[in-house]
């Protein structure tokens, strides 16, 4: 009789801290990938791990756009600047060339990584 009367006043109490949890709105930071990006900085990286970013003055601009066009992005050789992306697979392609990017967002910065023997990447900021 004991164990059912205490859970009977449990129920009650793991119901309102379930609800508390439910009601708590989900913040995100996350940046959105549609918009304009500006690049910032430019990794490029000797071969022996010793690369670091550098600032980069008047970067191109980028566009990436609801029909997962994106403008204004150069810097491969016979590729046209017509591109594509995706987000499913994190993947830039461009029109006429069989290289592709890859690309993430970590926190307010996009990253694009260039088909490269050693490290680089090339990190860009939003700028609307």
């Amino acid at each position: 009789m004991r164990k059912i009367i205490l859970i009977v006043f449990l129920i009650p109490f793991l119901f309102a801290f379930q609800c508390e949890n439910e009601e708590t709105p989900k913040t995100t930071t996350a940046t959105t990938l549609l918009g304009k990006w500006q690049l910032i900085e430019i990794l490029a990286d000797p071969g022996d791990g010793s690369g670091t970013f550098q600032p980069i003055e008047n970067g191109e601009v980028i566009e990436f756009k609801n029909d997962n066009a994106i403008s204004g992005l150069t810097g491969l050789d016979n590729c046209s600047n017509k591109a594509t992306y995706s987000k499913t697979t994190n993947k830039i392609t461009f029109a006429n060339c069989d290289n592709t990017l890859s690309f993430k967002i970590n926190g307010e910065n996009l990253f694009i990584y260039p088909p490269c023997f050693e490290a680089c990447a090339n990190k860009y900021k939003k700028i609307n």
